[in-house]
């Protein structure tokens, strides 16, 4: 149980710097290189795919480091 408040204390920290660096813009939100966009004469398509792959590989990386802590 001593580890929980580890845990929150390093992910509320980890919290912290991407939300400055995403208001900042250091992190192209949302405008990455592999982002699919279409634009045509009344229709617009957008899927972040790049942003989703992101974000897979960060959220899998949080359930590694939880399951090292079990």
């Amino acid at each position: 149980m001593k580890n929980i408040g580890l845990i929150l204390m390093v992910g509320g920290a980890l919290l912290i710097i991407v939300g400055f660096t995403l208001n900042l813009g250091i992190i192209p939100w949302g405008r990455l290189p592999g982002d699919i966009r279409i634009a045509r004469p009344g229709m617009h398509i957008y899927f972040p795919l790049a942003t989703c792959v992101i974000i897979s590989l960060a959220f899998s990386l949080i359930v590694l480091v939880m399951r090292l802590f079990k």
